[in-house]
């Protein structure tokens, strides 16, 4: 699988589509768009060429936020979304961000512990009706 990426700075149609089809369609959210999208970077993955999954990197400091974190069910257990977190970290990391913040939800926790996430708190934070958990990841390379 020869995976490529797109980064932008406006929501492209891929991104969009691929997260109506997971986040609406698939998993029932209703708003799943909002004024973020505007100030976000956008990342979109392809695999052959086609659009596989995205997410968006967003905020202003030395902790950014990765978020709207989706794959296509065709795509997923390829380690196509492992990839995307690693694209999202690295363009964090060239805005200086030292570490990276992100919502999980709790059924994908152990997707995101397995690629060095800790929760920041056992809080249960509820999206839609959704439980979720602040997790966080540190940028800073040991030397």
């Amino acid at each position: 699988m020869d995976v490529t990426f797109s980064v932008s700075s406006s929501l492209p149609a891929p991104a969009a589509d691929i997260r109506r089809k997971v986040f609406m369609e698939e998993q029932g959210f209703k708003e799943e768009f909002d004024a973020t999208d505007d100030a976000a970077t956008h990342i979109v993955a392809y695999s052959d060429g086609v659009a596989a999954g995205t997410c968006r990197v967003f905020g202003e400091g030395d902790d950014l936020h990765i978020g709207r974190i989706a794959v296509l069910p065709a795509f997923r257990g390829t380690g196509l979304g492992s990839k995307i977190l690693r694209e999202a970290e690295r363009v964090a990391r060239a805005r200086g961000a030292r570490t990276v913040t992100l919502l999980a939800q709790t059924a994908a926790r152990a997707f995101y512990e397995k690629n060095g996430y800790v929760a920041a708190s056992e809080r249960t934070l509820y999206d839609e009706g959704v439980p979720h958990v602040v997790m966080e990841r540190s940028l800073v390379r040991e030397e």
